[in-house]
């Protein structure tokens, strides 16, 4: 419905010719009701940059992750015929931002009959449902105050909750391969102070860091350093060692990291993840990419509060099931 009110309207403005790249999503949503979303922006933006294109993503309402080329030159044809001379329209996979998130949860067993079980269940149910109401979209942003918000009105025995959430980008590089990536957070991030091997890594902090992958036989993550560099490092808990100091940069300001000859021999799941400290608790989608959060990226830990204080560390143990975790990434942190 809310789709229906945006762009009726517009639709009338447009009258079947593409100017602006607002145009350009118009026509798409009007001719293709598969759409749900369309991302559309100056070729310039692209890396390496693109004049005189238009670069045209679209999220499809059955949550196709990788649009067919059958469907996507469809799409492109029909933009040609509405795009002024000179401007050629352009098809860009969709990516997608994820957030990983940790959420404690302080609540009461006096106002509530719920066990912990079931006011986790809640909390996990509204985590999705706003992901479905106010995400799942290009240009979005995870207002973590107003899910925070909504987390306290399920239940009266939810006392107060608190979000810690860091952006996901996901990277699948062929095995093998030197590959140059780019990821955009477009967020200014935390910078951490230099990192220093006298100090080693027990209490560093970094803006950056990656689930691991293999290279050269070792198992291995990317970090930065607090200088702009990014590492690649062991990974051991006990006695990581630093492999490559400059495997890449880091862009604090414009939250960019840039991996150079970056050649992976193998990595766990469907993706390497990249995670980011933000300095703004809210999280924007960088450009072109659809946000969503998912379960198995949350975590939520369920603290038990009692009348005189939170609960001390043997009646937490007594009660049932005070302290629940989801068997996802968890924090990155």
């Amino acid at each position: 419905m809310e789709s229906i009110r945006y762009f009726a309207p517009k639709a009338l403005q447009v009258q079947e010719r593409a100017v602006t790249t607002k145009d350009y999503e118009i026509l798409l949503q009007q001719a293709f009701p598969e759409i749900t979303a369309v991302s559309a922006y100056g070729g310039e933006q692209l890396d390496p940059p693109q004049f005189g294109r238009v670069a045209i993503s679209v999220f499809l309402n059955d949550n196709t992750r990788i649009i067919s080329s059958t469907l996507s030159n469809s799409y492109i044809a029909y933009l040609k015929e509405r795009a002024p001379l000179g401007i050629e329209p352009i098809f860009k996979q969709t990516e997608f931002v994820y957030a990983d998130m940790e959420v404690s949860v302080n609540y009461s067993k006096k106002n509530t009959e719920k066990s912990a079980s079931d006011l986790e269940l809640l909390v996990r149910s509204a985590i999705q449902k706003y992901s479905d109401d106010n995400l799942e979209s290009f240009d979005k942003t995870l207002r973590s105050s107003k899910l925070s918000g909504i987390i306290d009105a399920l239940d009266a025995g939810i006392l107060s909750n608190e979000i810690h959430a860091v952006p996901i980008i996901e990277y699948s590089p062929p095995l093998n391969f030197n590959t140059n990536p780019t990821f955009r957070f477009e967020s200014v991030l935390v910078r951490p102070y230099a990192y220093k091997a006298a100090n080693g890594f027990a209490n560093y902090k970094p803006a950056i860091k990656s689930s691991p992958f293999d290279i050269d036989g070792l198992c291995v993550f990317l970090q930065d350093d607090g200088n702009g560099n990014i590492m690649i490092i062991t990974d051991d808990v006990t006695n990581p060692q630093i492999i490559n100091p400059t495997a890449g940069t880091v862009d604090y300001v414009k939250g960019e990291v840039k991996l150079t000859n970056f050649k992976v021999e193998a990595f766990n799941g469907s993706a390497i993840k990249i995670t980011a400290k933000t300095i703004e608790n809210d999280i924007k989608a960088p450009q072109g990419r659809v946000f969503i959060l998912r379960d198995t990226d949350i975590k939520i830990v369920m603290d038990l509060v009692e009348s005189g204080g939170r609960a001390t560390a043997s009646q937490a143990a007594a009660s049932t099931s005070n302290t629940l975790t989801s068997t996802g990434s968890g924090s990155a942190y």
